[in-house]
């Protein structure tokens, strides 16, 4: 593949990936020699891509663990509002009836 079609691919996965890949285009331009062979570049890219594959899915799974902490939080605040509103509604309801208000 010659660099100017890689520097094509790059730039459309660059745009699919993010600003972190301009720096794996930067290194993978440099690795690559003019006498590498097809193989080699797409041995290269396979292994870039699973690399960068493998840290995709380890943030992903940090990031769903940790919306669902985030949503266990939400839903007992949820319930201590629905709770406090009871609680408000008793007391004010108490004091009504008593002639506090």
């Amino acid at each position: 593949m010659s660099s100017d079609l890689r520097r094509i691919g790059f730039r459309r996965i660059a745009q699919i990936c993010g600003p972190k890949f301009f720096l794996m285009e930067m290194v993978t331009d440099q690795k690559h020699s003019s006498d590498s062979t097809p193989s080699e570049q797409n041995a290269e890219a396979y292994s870039v891509f699973f690399r960068e594959n493998s840290a995709l899915k380890k943030e992903l799974k940090y990031y769903h663990s940790q919306h669902n902490t985030l949503e266990r939080r939400v839903k007992r605040l949820e319930r201590d509002v629905g709770s406090l509103k009871v609680e408000l509604l008793n007391i004010a309801t108490k004091s009504i009836r008593f002639g506090f208000a």
